[in-house]
């Protein structure tokens, strides 16, 4: 007799937890009849196995103009956007892409980077030729494979010409507290020669003595762009690099680290159905977030639109809104 009250605890044990996959599941109707590829348009046996950046590229050179369906996974379980949008996707070179853009309105541009440098002139350029918001980033480096983007290609494009939705962006910068401006030397816009005209690793270590903070922390400190877009800077052998291009004069930010949770929480924990597109240097001061509705990546870099211009930065926060028209 034991042993079946025993089998009956592990039976309704099991039932309850799984009631929420069964009884919370979302209404997954609008997606009957559309072809989609889960984890990507796979093959384990070649150089797109599941989950891979060249098996999401496969799924995408399948629909070069169509319905496309955003879906983000971590671990076993997956989030999908709960917008279809209709687009044209670019996939190649700087110059591939910029030749190749069909003249017309756009309501947004969606772009991958591949981490192939020239990332901030590529995305002032694709803003001369586009009269719409920019949003995205670069993918996190791939160790094993290199390229980031099927084809070896320096980026892809999604151009947003769906009217059915009305685009907004934001984007926000953790670190409010500017502590005034710098000179910055350089020949190559991303490795320093001098701050101030002093050796950069040794002016780094002196402000960071002041604030208190570990030489080695690059993400509390960092150096911005006048409209308050930042740069990534970190320690490659005896070089101080960036990881967006420099301006001859910089702003000097600062983010206390008891403030970083809350500024990035509030940012993500947004009441609409909306995308984050946030550095994964943030990620590594804020740790894991609460669950909130919205969707995010974390990347090598962020497209941001300050002052109605896209601007290629690090350590930044860009959120994507749309909303229906009515």
């Amino acid at each position: 007799m034991g042993w079946l009250i025993a089998l009956l605890i592990l039976v309704l044990t099991y039932l309850f937890l799984i009631a929420p996959r069964i009884i919370g599941k979302p209404n997954r109707m609008s997606l009957y009849g559309v072809h989609y590829a889960h984890r990507g348009l796979f093959d384990n046996e070649t150089y797109a196995p599941e989950n891979s950046i060249a098996a999401i590229q496969k799924a995408v050179d399948m629909a070069e103009k169509g319905d496309m369906v955003l879906v983000l996974g971590k671990g076993n379980e997956t989030y999908e956007f709960p917008i279809c949008l209709r687009g044209i996707k670019l996939n190649g070179s700087y110059k591939e892409i910029l030749s190749k853009i069909p003249e017309k309105e756009y309501k947004l541009a969606i772009v991958l980077l591949g981490n192939a440098g020239g990332e901030n002139l590529f995305v002032q350029e694709l803003s001369k030729k586009l009269n719409c918001p920019i949003i995205g980033g670069g993918a996190a480096m791939d160790g094993e494979r290199g390229g980031l983007i099927a084809g070896a290609g320096q980026a892809s494009v999604l151009l947003v010409d769906d009217q059915n939705y009305d685009v907004q962006i934001e984007m926000k910068n953790i670190h409010t507290h500017v502590l005034g401006t710098c000179k910055v030397d350089f020949d190559d816009p991303r490795v320093i020669k001098t701050i101030d005209g002093m050796e950069p690793a040794l002016w780094l270590k002196n402000q960071k003595n002041i604030l208190g903070i570990e030489e080695t922390d690059f993400e509390h400190f960092t150096l911005s762009d006048k409209d308050g877009v930042n740069a990534h800077l970190s320690k490659n052998g005896n070089l101080i690099v960036s990881g967006r291009d420099l301006e001859s004069e910089m702003l000097i930010r600062y983010v206390k680290p008891e403030e970083v949770y809350e500024s990035v929480y509030s940012f993500y924990n947004d009441e609409e159905d909306v995308i984050v597109f946030g550095c994964a240097g943030l990620k590594a001061i804020t740790g894991e977030i609460t669950p909130v509705k919205s969707l995010g990546l974390y990347l090598f870099g962020e497209i941001c639109m300050a002052k109605n211009q896209a601007v290629f930065g690090n350590l930044m926060l860009s959120k994507l809104r749309l909303i229906k028209v009515k």
